[in-house]
């Protein structure tokens, strides 16, 4: 419910803010900066996977010296406002839920460094019922991302069927668009 993604280290900080201090004036482009910083060192080793949410914790407790306990706070801080904030996208939500009652295999394929298991959560907490940890194929846990076509790859390896029966829904015109389509998905 939030105008970027981003903006969710925003409502943290504020949150770090009141129940902790000033120490934590200046949270969110810290986090922001760590996760750029995550993702600079794992290009230097590999460009085509995606980072998971440790290494951002890795980054940022090092750059904000982070004691064990602040680490855990920020940690179920960040997971508890990601599953308060989210909501549905209507258009890729309906289609969704029509194609399960068609009888469809249905997935979530995300670039994201978050777990299938908080997308998960997420996706239960705006009234997804349906998704599951089995059908959500994220970047950070299998090194390959939709950004750079490699996902599209994984998706194709986890349905076992012709590309051309698969349609992707997307927002990017790329990751969403041009890289599945290049496998032979069908595109929206």
């Amino acid at each position: 419910s939030v105008a970027q993604p981003t903006h969710v280290f925003a409502v943290m900080e504020e949150e770090l803010c009141q129940r902790f201090g000033r120490r934590w004036s200046g949270f969110a482009i810290q986090r922001v900066s760590a996760e750029h910083e995550a993702r600079k060192k794992a290009a230097k080793t590999n460009r085509h996977r995606d980072i998971n949410f440790a290494e951002i914790m890795n980054e940022l407790s090092a750059t904000m010296n982070l004691d064990n306990h602040e680490r855990e706070i920020v940690i179920e801080l960040e997971a508890m406002t990601e599953v308060s904030l989210a909501t549905v996208v209507r258009f890729g939500a309906d289609v969704a839920e029509y194609a399960i009652r068609r009888g469809m295999q249905v997935l979530v394929v995300s670039d994201n460094y978050m777990s299938a298991q908080h997308i998960v959560n997420m996706a239960h907490a705006a009234g997804l019922a349906w998704v599951q940890e089995s059908n959500v194929i994220v970047s950070s846990e299998h090194g390959a991302m939709k950004h750079n076509g490699t996902l599209w790859d994984v998706v194709l390896n986890h349905l076992h069927v012709d590309p051309a029966f698969v349609l992707h829904v997307g927002d990017d015109a790329i990751a969403d668009g041009e890289f599945p389509a290049s496998r032979g998905i069908s595109t929206h």
